[in-house]
C-alpha cells in the first residue's frame, strides 16, 4: 500500500526538473534578455501573471496523481491530462509571451521561418489534428505509456503543437499578420471538426482499444475498460466543443463589432 501512494503521489524528479527549467529560461528571457532585445520596454505583471498560472496548469496536469493514474489504471484520467496540456495550458504561455520576444524569435534565422509556417492557419489546424490522431493510435499510445522518454516526447507534441494552434488565434507580434475574424472562425470549426473521427472511435468502439487498460485493475469498481474508455471520448469532445462555441462566440462578436464601427 505505502508504495501505491508513493508512486501516485511523487512526482517524477526529470518532470520538475523540467519545469524548474522552463521557469529559469522564461525569466532569463522575459529579464536579462529584456536588456538587449527591448531595452525601451516594460515587463507588463499580467505576463508573469500567466505565465505563473501555465507552470500551475502544468505541474496540474503532470505532477500531480493525474499523471500515475492515468497512465497505470484509467483512459479517461489519460484523456483528462491530454486535454489540459492541450486546452488549457496553451492559451496562458501564449499570454505570457510579450510582443518584443514574440517578434525576436519570428525574426530569429531558421528557427523563424520554421515558426511562420508552423502559424499558418491550414498548417497549424492540421499539425494539431494528426498528431492529436497519430498519438492515439494504439500501437503509439502504448508505446507512449511503456517508454518515458516516448512520453516525454508525446506531451511535448501535444504541447508544441497546441500553442501553434492557439497562435493564430491569440499571438502578438508584429512579423504576422493577424488572420481576419473571419477565417478565425472557419479556423475554429475546421480544428474542432477534424477531432470528430478520433471522439467517435473512443467513444462508439465495441471493444477495448489499448490493452493496458484492459488489463489494469479497476480503479473505479462499477467502470468497465469500455466504459472508461467511452468516458475518455466525451471528455474530449466535451473540451473540444467548449473551445468551439467560445471561439465562435468571440470571433462572431469581434467580427460584428468591426463591422458595425466600419
Amino acid at each position: 500500500m505505502r508504495e501505491f501512494f508513493s508512486g501516485i503521489f511523487t512526482p517524477d524528479p526529470g518532470v520538475l526538473d523540467g519545469i524548474f527549467a522552463l521557469a529559469v529560461l522564461y525569466g532569463l528571457a522575459v529579464g536579462p534578455g529584456r536588456r538587449f532585445l527591448a531595452p525601451e520596454e516594460k515587463f507588463e505583471r499580467r505576463r508573469a501573471v500567466a505565465f505563473a498560472i501555465a507552470i500551475v496548469i502544468l505541474i496540474l496536469a503532470v505532477a500531480t496523481p493525474i499523471d500515475h493514474i492515468g497512465e497505470t489504471y484509467l483512459f479517461s484520467v489519460h484523456m483528462l491530462q491530454h486535454v489540459i496540456l492541450m486546452f488549457a495550458l496553451p492559451p496562458f504561455l501564449i499570454l505570457a509571451v510579450p510582443p518584443w520576444l514574440a517578434d525576436f524569435l519570428f525574426r530569429t534565422e531558421g528557427l523563424g521561418k520554421l515558426l511562420k509556417v508552423a502559424v499558418k492557419p491550414v498548417v497549424a489546424g492540421v499539425m494539431f489534428n494528426v498528431v492529436l490522431v497519430f498519438w492515439h493510435f494504439p500501437a503509439f499510445y502504448e508505446l507512449a505509456l511503456r517508454d518515458p522518454l516516448v512520453h516525454l516526447l508525446e506531451h511535448a507534441t501535444f504541447i508544441a503543437v497546441s500553442i501553434a494552434m492557439y497562435w493564430v488565434l491569440m499571438g502578438e507580434d508584429n512579423t504576422v499578420k493577424p488572420p481576419h475574424d473571419g477565417v478565425k472562425i472557419l479556423y475554429v470549426l475546421g480544428v474542432s471538426l477534424g477531432q470528430l473521427p478520433l471522439f467517435a472511435v473512443l467513444t462508439f468502439a465495441n471493444h477495448v482499444l489499448y490493452p493496458t487498460y484492459e488489463k489494469a485493475p479497476r480503479y473505479i469498481p462499477d467502470m468497465s475498460a469500455i466504459g472508461d474508455q467511452m468516458l475518455g471520448g466525451v471528455i474530449m469532445k466535451l473540451v473540444a466543443a467548449v473551445f468551439m462555441f467560445t471561439g465562435l462566440a468571440v470571433y462572431f462578436y469581434r467580427w460584428y463589432l468591426s463591422e458595425a464601427r466600419r
